[in-house]
């Protein structure tokens, strides 16, 4: 079959070889995953390829781009949250007023007055600001 292929019978056996090692090494990678997310869940890929090479040498492990191309297969990558923070509370008992601008359109400045609470993070800290508009458009500017 090796004469068929054109490929020597060392070379097949070679191409065994390595193709078994790489699944070996795939396999090393798994389990070491989910053994030391079953202990931290939260653990990142950068850490854990760290933790990886330094217990198994350099010489024994795969690289980082395969690293985390074996994570991405196998889905343990870990998905990052985006905390957002909520700014509306709209389960309130108080009254919900119309919205009387929609069809609006200033002709003169200060017709309009729209105010804006404003969110801003310093730190753990959350500061509230109230900035007020006044919108004026002229015919020869559109918002």
């Amino acid at each position: 079959m090796c004469r068929l292929l054109g490929v020597s019978k060392q070379a097949y056996y070679k191409h065994q070889d390595k193709l078994m090692q790489r699944l070996a090494l795939e396999s090393f990678v798994i389990e070491y995953v989910k053994e030391v997310r079953a202990k931290d869940p939260g653990i990142g890929g950068n850490k854990l390829w760290l933790m990886y090479r330094s217990r198994f040498g350099q010489e024994n492990s795969v690289g980082y781009n395969r690293f985390y191309d074996i994570l991405d297969r196998f889905s343990l990558k870990i998905r990052k949250r985006h905390h957002r923070t909520r700014t509306t509370n709209s389960e309130h008992d108080r009254p919900v007023y119309p919205n009387q601008v929609r069809n609006f359109l200033p002709q003169a400045p200060c017709q309009l007055m729209v105010s804006d609470i404003t969110y801003i993070h310093l730190g753990e800290n959350l500061v509230t600001g109230k900035n007020i508009f006044c919108f004026f458009v002229s015919r020869h500017r559109r918002l």
